[in-house]
């Protein structure tokens, strides 16, 4: 009897063992895959795909989406179903924070190169949902709990946010700045808008966050140097002359400035619209970059480098310098990895200026289209 006990046991081993094996085999055959269809140059992300998933999360947000189900194509062209139950799994694991609009509804997972050969963010083996690039998760408050409500009045912020465009523009790299951006007027005049992502909440809870406030003053000072640039290269007919000389310390902004980020909460989106930037919820913002947008991204938790490279050449670009080792055996642990695509994209087409360190700012490089 323990003899058969035993056998049987040994037999429940070696299941279990083969089954993982047959599972390794499989996630190594699918990654061999991908790194084939990267390699050959099919994209992760294509702004039709956001479009129709951002619809499709809009319709299901308005209590229209049939059956609760996105559909979306993936790397092999094949039609994913994705079920929006938020009491079941969707295929993936979320190891970021859990902030603004991921605390109540369904979002958008951007999935970088790196994570979909390793697939260590898939929460079961699935051959399709593997070779997708974009995700969607429900909100899990077991694991992240909820954004902090600001305490500010908006007057406040307001008046802190004002404070800190000031702060930003007495430092002597903000002067660096205007003079790098003028150096390269010519190109640069060509700019229509600015498509911000990533720059955080002005506030936590209590607390003010200077930091991320720092990021969006900077942004607003770049519209201001640009729209001086762009004004500057029109000719002006005497009554436009007129008025600027009547209305010396008004400037006008013909380029617009957009910002998406999912932590944004009612009051930040009230003080940004008043400041002259325009939120937009995602997928939107990749939607808005075009040729003649300069794209601003610091410290993003997705893969903002990977997907601008599929989707867009902006005809600047102002985001965090990646150190060489990004692209290595460490890059699956960056939540805005670099890759062959992004380097090559940058190398080809884009001359590169280093702008000053500032420590809100982290190190941050300008990249300038070719051509323009």
């Amino acid at each position: 009897m323990a003899e058969e006990q035993s056998q049987s046991e040994c037999s429940g081993c070696r299941s279990t063992s083969d089954d993982v094996e047959a599972t390794l085999d499989n996630s190594e055959a699918i990654s061999n895959d991908i790194i084939a269809m990267y390699d050959s140059g099919v994209p992760l992300f294509s702004k039709d795909i956001l479009r129709q998933v951002g619809r499709q999360l809009k319709e299901y947000d308005e209590g229209l989406l049939e059956d609760h189900k996105i559909h979306v194509k993936n790397m092999k062209g094949e039609d994913v179903e994705i079920t929006l139950n938020p009491d079941e799994p969707t295929g993936w694991v979320e190891w970021r924070c859990n902030h603004g609009d991921r605390r109540t509804k369904p979002y958008i997972f951007y999935r970088s190169i790196q994570k979909l050969i390793d697939q260590e963010d898939m929460s079961a083996s699935d051959p399709q949902k593997a070779c997708l690039a974009i995700g969607i998760l429900f909100p899990d408050p077991k694991e992240h709990g909820s954004a902090h409500e600001s305490t500010f009045f908006v007057l406040t912020l307001t008046k802190l946010f004002q404070a800190t465009r000031e702060d930003w523009e007495a430092n002597n790299a903000y002067a660096q700045v205007k003079t790098l951006l003028k150096a390269n007027q010519q190109q640069l005049s060509k700019v229509k808008d600015i498509v911000a992502f990533a720059l955080g909440r002005l506030t936590n809870g209590q607390e003010f966050d200077y930091c991320c406030t720092y990021q969006h003053a900077f942004v607003l000072s770049i519209q201001r140097i640009l729209s001086e640039m762009t004004t500057s290269t029109k000719p002006l007919g005497l009554l436009q002359t007129l008025r600027k000389a009547l209305s010396k310390n008004k400037v006008d902004h013909p380029v617009e400035v957009y910002a998406q980020d999912p932590a944004y909460l009612g009051p930040d989106r009230e003080v940004l619209g008043a400041a002259g930037i325009t939120v937009l919820n995602d997928p939107n913002g990749f939607l808005q970059v075009g040729e003649t947008s300069m794209l601003v991204s610091i410290a993003a938790n997705v893969p903002i480098h990977q997907v601008i490279a599929d989707i867009a050449r902006p005809a600047a670009i102002i985001w965090d310098e990646h150190e060489a080792a990004i692209n290595g055996p460490d890059a699956h642990f960056c939540a805005d990895p670099s890759s062959p695509r992004v380097e090559k994209m940058l190398n080809d087409e884009y001359v590169r200026f280093k702008l000053p360190s500032v420590p809100h700012l982290r190190d941050l490089v300008l990249y300038i289209r070719r051509n323009l």
